[in-house]
């Protein structure tokens, strides 16, 4: 069955994952002394919701405030052709991280492909709490993936 049905259909059979969801920053300074203001990045459209595509430097999703060179990698929507891409994004870019599931078919196919530790969780390693966006929730999905937290 794997080599007719698209990604996009298997994916749908393990049902949704738990992953750390963000925002694309609104606006931001661009220029010599910012200058000039620019909306969103250059792949992702202002507000737009990305996820985290690997627990590489993860631990900078939780850094108040992360240095200009610091990346994390992320999954979301092109700005223009509206496909799922992944891309490498300054962390300071991304900002209201949360813990979500993701139910999206296009997502999920790439997180899958990236071999994301979502997919390994069990039923029951990890219960949200009500409050999302806490950064005992972030380290308490990160604990259930398997990731090192600082």
């Amino acid at each position: 069955m794997e080599k007719t049905a698209p990604p996009t259909w298997l994916v749908q059979l393990d049902g949704p994952v738990w992953c750390l969801a963000g925002n694309v920053i609104g606006s931001r300074p661009f220029g010599t002394g910012g200058a000039e203001t620019r909306h969103g990045t250059r792949l992702f459209k202002p507000n737009s919701k990305v996820y985290l595509a690997d627990l590489w430097r993860a631990h900078l999703v939780l850094s108040g405030a992360p240095e200009r060179f610091d990346r994390v990698r992320v999954i979301g929507r092109h700005r223009k052709s509206m496909g799922w891409i992944n891309s490498f994004v300054r962390a300071d870019f991304v900002v209201n991280w949360r813990a979500e599931l993701v139910y999206h078919p296009g997502a999920l196919a790439l997180l899958k492909r990236d071999n994301w530790a979502g997919f390994r969780l069990e039923r029951g390693a990890f219960t949200c709490p009500a409050d999302k966006a806490s950064g005992d929730t972030i380290r308490a999905l990160f604990a259930a993936l398997g990731a090192p937290v600082v």
